[in-house]
Parts: C-alpha cells; sequence; structure tokens
C-alpha cells in the first residue's frame, strides 16, 4: 500500500490535502493511465491529475 500526500491547484479550484491508502494495484493502474496521457499529449501530467480526474468521472456514474 502507498500513503498518497497531495496538495494541488487545478481547474481553478484549491484542493485538500489529504491522506489516502491505495492498493498497490491501484497506483499501477493510475500511473499507467498518467503515462498513457504523457505519450499521448506530450506534455506532463500529474500523478494527483490523474486520480482527480479518474475520481471525478467514477464518482459522477
Amino acid at each position: 500500500m502507498q500513503i498518497l500526500k497531495r496538495t494541488i491547484i487545478s481547474k481553478n479550484f484549491l484542493s485538500k490535502r489529504i491522506t489516502v491508502m491505495l492498493d498497490d494495484e491501484i497506483v499501477k493502474k493510475l500511473h499507467e493511465l498518467q503515462a498513457k496521457q504523457i505519450r499521448e499529449n506530450s506534455e506532463s501530467v500529474s500523478f494527483s491529475g490523474v486520480l482527480n480526474e479518474t475520481l471525478r468521472a467514477n464518482i459522477k456514474k
């Protein structure tokens, strides 16, 4: 398990710093998504950004 601590300012929202315990399998999948986005966009993509996008997309379902 990995511990994620981040403070992110994105899309005009100030995010809160929280501690989240993530299973290694989930971290691996998020890193794979991050790598894919970097390859497709040829620019920097933050891990926290990928995590937030994934949560937003799945919470709205």
